[in-house]
């Protein structure tokens, strides 16, 4: 799990602790692409994390150091000065301190290539809706060249501001074959895929490149 996936569930929690809690962090993490034998303990850590952390902060006192960590205002002594403040119990601090370090990763500008460090394959961008990509198995048409690289793995980031899936939202598949189409005098690729997983990189700060299309080794 990354910084920004980690605050986001953190996020989620504060914002819905009033509900029933497992089934919010359930609906959270489901995204996050975590692999079953590590969910329980995952959920485990998050849930401990919060319940002596940020739960103990009244919503005012959490926006506002929201706030200041956004606009890097606050170094670590100086949370610790607003912890203090808040009187805030030592043994709830450093939970605290862990979620703010966490969610001042999400205001930073992400690179759209960086979402998945370990994904290789053809990257493109796109404002479709994910539920109609995956229930029609292919992707829009692209300019690009199949045969350039060893093509097995998509990835589908989305450009969207709203929505089920807005930015911060990618979908991993494995390539079933690409369909060339005639585009005026130029040929495209309608890309058919396979095996889609949705993925929530916890970060809505995506930039993107001019080229919606990206080949990464």
């Amino acid at each position: 799990m990354t910084n920004q996936q980690y605050a986001t569930a953190i996020l989620a929690l504060k914002k819905n602790q009033n509900s029933h809690i497992d089934k919010v962090l359930t609906s959270t993490i489901e995204r996050f692409h975590i692999s079953q034998n590590e969910i329980d303990s995952v959920k485990e850590n998050i849930l401990n994390d919060f319940n002596n952390g940020v739960k103990n902060l009244n919503n005012n006192q959490f926006e506002n150091l929201l706030e200041m960590i956004a606009d890097n205002e606050l170094s670590d002594n100086d949370i610790i000065n607003k912890l203090n403040f808040y009187e805030i119990r030592l043994e709830n601090q450093d939970s605290i301190m862990k979620f703010l370090k966490a969610y001042s990763h999400i205001s930073k500008p992400l690179k759209v290539q960086e979402l998945d460090g370990n994904f290789k394959g053809v990257q493109v961008a796109t404002t479709d809706d994910f539920n109609k990509l995956i229930s029609q198995g292919y992707s829009g048409d692209w300019t690009m060249d199949p045969k350039n690289k060893n093509l097995k793995k998509l990835q589908i980031a989305s450009m969207n501001e709203t929505g089920s899936f807005p930015r911060g939202y990618f979908i991993n598949a494995d390539i079933e074959s690409f369909e060339a189409i005639l585009d005026g005098k130029k040929t495209k690729y309608i890309i058919h895929f396979s095996n889609p997983i949705i993925i929530n990189s916890g970060n809505k700060n995506i930039k993107f490149n001019n080229n919606p299309v990206k080949y990464i080794n």
